[in-house]
């Protein structure tokens, strides 16, 4: 085909999509050095450094971390992809690494632990975490992540304890926190019995007691998941019409009150008909105790009639835990909630994780700098990149 006298009529585009690797490469800092009139020999301060003393930068932190803690990809499966790439980095090296993000996050991370321990309505649950064990090669101990989630600010923050007691509720019982959400843990039974506090239960809980014991006893497990979805349809109410403050509490007195009222007759006329510790008399059991604690939710626009924001936000790391196994220490451990709860938050409020890390690991140190002890404006909800 010849061009020759042809006369161009325009383009037509095509567009694909195209993949450029990652591209490492290795920052180099310039400082020039004087000599003054009286002898003496200056150098250029270095910049501020996300971790000094050390030629990992802030971009490489954020990179490693945000793929372990926000994409579940373990340090050896990125070590893997590195080493794909040419670049070759040690176990050891990479986990010193992210131990040292976690301490220069830390102050963001109590930040958000003062918060909570502000707040009027947290959210509860617990999680296993395994960590091994120092001083038995090998063992496994079962440490918890203890998840506090505030519905107002849409953030879990883990914290890291050796075990399941009423120490995990501590954070909780030290601050100003009024109204505790939970599953039926006995820990939490403790807000119960305190003044000026208020423990609510939650419905999906009691729904799944009944879900497992249908097979049990179909009709009677029906009827309360049919009770149980009518109170769902009236939050579905709420949320298809963004009602707000009042307008929620009435409609929750006025259509669900009454409906857990039926439930809590029907318990009480049914459970001594029940087979003892069969399915469905667990389930009936579960919810006949817990229904002031379940019935709290309507008096309140804030309150969830559900736990299930702070479930969802547990799943990343329930995820990382297929992936990863186990920490390799308590300190890890406690590294590892630092990472969850600011990574979560990020996940939670829809920041990029990657580059809010970027810019806070300088900006933490400035505030150090500074001696500046404020650091709310760096929590990813506030964040201003």
């Amino acid at each position: 085909l010849s061009l020759e006298g042809a006369a161009k009529l325009g383009e037509e585009v095509s567009e694909q999509y195209a993949v450029s690797p990652a591209r490492f490469y290795v920052r180099r800092i310039i400082r020039p050095k004087y000599r003054l009139a009286d002898g003496r020999i200056i150098t250029a301060p270095m910049p501020v450094m996300a971790h000094p003393h050390s030629n990992a930068s802030e971009s490489v932190l954020s990179h490693i971390a945000t793929a372990k803690y926000y994409d579940h990809l373990p340090l050896y499966r990125q070590l893997d992809i590195f080493e794909r790439e040419g670049i070759h980095l040690s176990p050891s090296t990479v986990s010193n690494w992210m131990m040292a993000a976690a301490q220069r996050l830390e102050p963001i991370y109590n930040e958000l632990r003062e918060l909570v321990k502000d707040s009027y309505y947290v959210m509860a649950d617990e999680t296993p975490h395994p960590v091994l064990e120092s001083d038995r090669p090998g063992a496994l101990h079962r440490g918890y992540m203890w998840n506090f989630y505030l519905p107002r600010f849409h953030t879990p923050f883990f914290e890291y304890h050796k075990g399941r007691g009423s120490s995990g509720i501590d954070t909780l019982l030290a601050g100003q926190v009024r109204v505790v959400q939970s599953d039926g843990f006995a820990v939490y039974d403790e807000f119960d019995t305190l003044p000026g506090k208020l423990h609510l239960c939650c419905w999906a809980h009691v729904r799944r007691k009944f879900v497992e014991a249908e097979g049990n006893d179909p009709p009677r497990a029906r009827h309360a998941l049919e009770q149980i979805g009518r109170l769902y349809a009236v939050e579905e109410k709420i949320r298809i019409g963004h009602l707000e403050g009042g307008a929620v509490v009435r409609l929750r007195r006025e259509e669900s009150y009454p409906i857990i009222k039926g439930l809590e007759k029907w318990c009480r006329q049914e459970y001594e008909h029940t087979v003892e510790k069969s399915p469905i008399a667990k389930a009936i059991f579960y919810m006949y105790t817990r229904f002031e604690q379940l019935s709290g939710y309507v008096n309140d626009a804030q309150f969830c009639i559900d736990n299930n924001p702070v479930e969802r936000s547990i799943r990343p790391l329930t995820l990382n835990r297929k992936n990863t196994l186990f920490s390799g220490s308590h300190e890890a451990a406690h590294a590892a909630a630092i990472f969850f709860s600011l990574m979560g938050c990020c996940r939670e409020n829809k920041v990029n994780p990657k580059l809010w890390m970027q810019d806070v690991l300088i900006r933490v140190q400035e505030n150090e700098r500074e001696k500046k002890n404020d650091y709310a404006d760096l929590l990813p909800f506030n964040w201003k990149g």
